[in-house]
């Protein structure tokens, strides 16, 4: 029958100790397979300590704890012969630190119930094998006295040799209130067999000069080879440094959630799944909602986040997790609950998480409302400047080209009644005089109304006939038509009535007729075709005239641009087009041209 015995795994190293005894009793019970303890080790080793590690090694990773065990069957031949072995053992450390391994006991599995490790029956191997590890491994006897502990225990006791403790408690090393505690535990694993793991615990030494401690410790039941407790043995971890970086953090963590809480900004962390982890004030009242409301919960999960603002918010945030790239956005804006609009500002840069070492997406948003709202009003300001600006530059051409044309028509009609034979004649031109004058006045009182009305700052609108104002411009161009011989062919409806900035429309019509006489081609008449219809709520006006005609291929881009001008004409300013454009433009309509040089142009209008 095996006896038990002891082994140790190095697992990140792969390297198998089983103790002396293990070899020792498998040679005791079959002499004819093992003559002596070095054969029992080369031949185990050589066939079926690769398995064994298998077998411990899937046992270990289906535990829930660190403790794990397993069962093993073993065939000899020669003659043949069979043994079933089981492991139980504890893993210490993890696959990802500096140290990963386990250690525990081997005993046949027909020897008695299942127990946990026991004092070996080779002490100074077992000694050597605890001294060997980092953390403070202890076995103690019914009464809580220790029997044995290796060496970074007796040096964390402040003891030159593990020997002296032997017979000590913990009473001996630490206060009432820890050692009391311990004694408890170890008490109550004696009466119910139940381990204790991984308890952390903190140590208050006796001793003033040491240091208080913080350990991370395992307690199991002690058995002997009869199955019954004898004590209880255990492994502590020191967790210190650990345990006060822990703390640090928490302290830093409450320093930084109380400066979040003092800062006007919304500040707050989100995970790769959109949860938010901290949060500040000034987020959880954008929100109207208590902080606890908003930990832990996504942007879908808030009351007054869109379903498409919150994917657009988890894109951004895992972008920022993902590259770890920070993101700027220059200005966005949110409607709260009771539809105010909201400018910020936000930055998105990658966090890692202290708790869990993972990445998360830390946002900074800066109401910048108010510099917002100022800026819409400064673009309000310039707009109104612009607009002023603009009826200045119309105003302008409008009195230089309107009242010119008027007054060099009366100029034209005074020169011809000092020449006039006749009665008659003079009578006629006096009349075409007083025609002028009229139209002039008319003229002067719109540009009086247009004064007026920008002052108020309204638009200058009104009813206005189409028909009225074409036959209107054209009598102002009297002289200039007669001059020239040329044709005015009219098809408007004498019903075409629309509201309009009458000073605009007759600049437009003034502006597309005179440079029909202007440009004339030099081998024939002008002929201008005026017609205009409704349609779509809009007045459609064209102008076609048999001019000179202009290359678009060549001009068509400068066309209407300001002091552009395309033909050898002295009284050519480059104005005209520019303002007629704009003017159109200004009351909603649009203007475009077809021309062929040597045929003619065509102004195709939209008079909204």
């Amino acid at each position: 029958m095996l006896t038990h015995s002891y082994w140790k795994w190095n697992i990140q190293e792969d390297h198998f100790v089983l103790g002396s005894s293990f070899w020792e009793s498998l040679s005791e019970r079959y002499p004819e397979h093992f003559p002596n303890a070095d054969k029992a080790k080369s031949l185990f080793t050589n066939t079926d300590l690769d398995r064994v590690k298998e077998l411990l090694h899937k046992a270990l990773h289906r535990s829930d704890t660190p403790v794990f065990s397993a069962s093993s069957n073993h065939q000899l031949t020669d003659p043949v012969r069979s043994f079933s072995l089981h492991w139980t053992g504890e893993v210490f450390g993890s696959s990802s630190a500096s140290e990963y391994y386990a250690i525990g006991e081997v005993r046949s599995l027909s020897r008695g119930k299942e127990s946990s490790l026991q004092m070996p029956n080779n002490p100074e191997f077992y000694q050597q094998l605890m001294d060997s590890l980092p953390d403070s491994v202890f076995f103690k006897d019914l009464e809580s006295r220790f029997i044995a502990i290796n060496k970074a225990c007796a040096d964390k006791f402040g003891l030159d040799d593990p020997s002296e403790a032997i017979g000590k408690t913990d009473f001996d090393f630490f206060n009432l209130s820890h050692a009391q505690q311990a004694f408890e535990d170890e008490q109550a694993i004696i009466k119910t067999g139940k381990p204790i793991i991984h308890k952390t615990e903190k140590e208050v030494y006796l001793n003033e000069d040491m240091r208080t401690t913080w350990t991370s410790t395992s307690k199991l039941p002690l058995y002997n080879s009869d199955g019954i407790i004898i004590g209880t043995y255990g492994v502590s971890t020191d967790i210190t440094d650990q345990k006060r970086a822990q703390k640090q953090n928490e302290r830093l963590r409450n320093q930084l959630v109380a400066v979040f809480d003092t800062d006007p900004n919304m500040l707050f962390v989100k995970d790769v799944k959109g949860k938010y982890v901290i949060v500040n004030k000034a987020k959880a009242d954008f929100h109207n909602l208590p902080k606890t409301e908003i930990i832990g919960k996504t942007d879908f999960d808030l009351p007054d986040v869109s379903e498409e603002v919150a994917e657009s918010f988890l894109k951004t945030d895992r972008y920022v997790i993902d590259q770890k790239e920070s993101v700027f956005i220059p200005e966005d804006s949110e409607v709260d609950e009771f539809g105010n609009t909201t400018w910020n500002q936000t930055i998105k840069v990658p966090f890692q998480l202290a708790e869990t070492g993972k990445m998360a997406a830390l946002s900074i948003v800066m109401d910048i409302t108010e510099q917002k709202e100022r800026e819409l009003e400064l673009n309000k300001t310039l707009d109104i400047i612009s607009q002023q600006n603009q009826r200045l530059t119309n105003f302008t051409h409008i009195v230089s080209h309107n009242l010119r044309n008027h007054a060099g028509s009366i100029s034209m009609i005074l020169e011809l009644i000092s020449l006039d034979d006749s009665e008659e004649e003079r009578a006629n031109n006096l009349k075409q005089l007083k025609v002028a004058s009229d139209r002039l006045n008319e003229t002067i009182q719109d540009l009086n109304e247009i004064i007026d009305q920008q002052y108020k700052d309204q638009k200058v609108e009104r009813g206005v006939n189409l028909k009225e104002f074409t036959e209107k411009v054209l009598q102002v161009l009297t002289t200039e038509i007669y001059a020239n011989e040329a044709t005015f062919n009219i098809d408007i409806p004498d019903d075409l009535n629309f509201d309009y900035n009458p000073a605009y429309l007759e600049s437009i019509l003034h502006n597309l007729f005179s440079n029909a006489i202007k440009y004339r081609h030099p081998d024939r008449v002008p002929q201008v075709k005026v017609k205009a219809h409704r349609k779509d709520e809009h007045i459609h006006l064209i102008v076609k005239d048999n001019g000179l005609g202009i290359d678009l291929d060549k001009h068509g881009k400068q066309l209407f641009g300001m002091y552009k001008t395309f033909h050898e004409n002295d009284n050519a300013k480059g104005i005209g087009l520019y303002i007629t454009k704009n003017q159109i433009e200004s009351m909603g309509g649009e203007i475009e041209v077809e021309s062929t040089p040597g045929e003619g142009t065509t102004f195709n209008i939209r008079l909204n």
